[in-house]
């Protein structure tokens, strides 16, 4: 050991011998509050006195942790740029009470009022932090093939025999302008879920789907069409079902549409008047067995609809 690297080891062992005064203890062992201020900063004593507000910052009158806005002084743009996907698109929008048609689970919890809000559904604390969390985005539970989703939004998942479209199934490849939509699979391959159509962030639909599908400007049922094609029959051997319905056309001038059909929505047409999927099939409110229509065809009834 060299002379100089000797003289300095002795003098760290008289400074680590000798009592730190409390000034400089408090130094080293710094208020670990602090660094929950980013957040809680009425977690700080220095900020406040008795509950009551100080120079420095005035006393709020409502709990500040995991508002809107207190996520967004991180997300935007100062530690992770959100302000796009999470704010300036169609979203699942924090403010909203819940409608009679969802049932929110007990360890989501709901503002005062009863309104969504950000930790409805995240949570900075309590969660799994392991390797992965990307993939959970601090989310309060689980959403491995949209467990979330499915555990408010309840009986959208039962299938084409109740009129819905149907999730789980793996039975089709899924094209690849879905994943660049912003579409997930589920945990199988080609595993249908609800992220496959719909997005709780970043959507420019008003279903939070990942592709519009109807709506103002629209013209095709673009999101139907990614996966069933326009011509979704022209893969079928049978020659009973060689053809398809022509979609993106014009409605033929002897169609009487009614002001509602059976299933209770309004007949959809496209901006520029003309049909497509969305006309006939409704994805989470079609008919029980009938293949996602809007209406039962006994007996070819929908069809004489148009084709008086």
């Amino acid at each position: 050991m060299g002379k100089t690297t000797f003289q300095i080891s002795i003098l760290l062992l008289l400074f680590l011998s000798f009592p730190i005064d409390g000034e400089a203890q408090e130094q080293l062992s710094p208020n670990s509050a602090k660094e929950c201020a980013i957040c809680h900063f009425n977690w700080i004593d220095e900020f406040y006195r008795e509950g009551r507000h100080t120079f420095l910052a005035d006393f709020p009158k409502d709990k500040m942790a995991a508002n809107e806005m207190m996520c967004y002084s991180c997300h935007d743009g100062s530690v992770a740029d959100s302000r796009f996907k999470v704010w300036e698109t169609n979203r699942h929008k924090p403010g909203l009470k819940p409608s009679d048609k969802v049932r929110i689970p007990s360890f989501f919890p709901l503002a005062k009022d009863g309104s969504v809000q950000c930790y409805t559904c995240h949570s900075a604390h309590g969660v799994d932090t392991r390797p992965g969390i990307e993939a959970t985005i601090f989310l309060r539970t689980s959403n491995k093939d949209s467990a979330m989703c499915r555990g408010c939004h309840v009986g959208k998942d039962l299938g084409s025999k109740k009129g819905m479209h149907p999730v789980d199934v793996t039975s089709l490849d899924v094209p690849e302008g879905i994943f660049k939509a912003g579409g997930k699979t589920g945990s199988k391959k080609n595993q249908i879920i609800c992220q496959t159509c719909h997005t709780p962030h970043g959507s420019t639909s008003d279903k939070f789907l990942i592709i519009p599908n109807s709506g103002k400007g629209i013209t095709t049922s673009a999101l139907c069409e990614t996966c069933h094609t326009v011509r979704p029959d022209i893969k079928e051997k049978s020659s009973m079902r060689e053809h398809s319905h022509p979609m993106d056309i014009a409605l033929i001038a002897e169609a009487k549409l009614p002001e509602r059909w059976e299933n209770g929505e309004v007949p959809y047409l496209s901006e520029d008047g003309s049909i497509n999927c969305r006309t006939c099939h409704s994805p989470h409110n079609g008919v029980s067995n009938s293949h996602l229509l809007v209406q039962r065809n006994e007996k070819g009834s929908l069809c004489v609809t148009c084709h008086t």
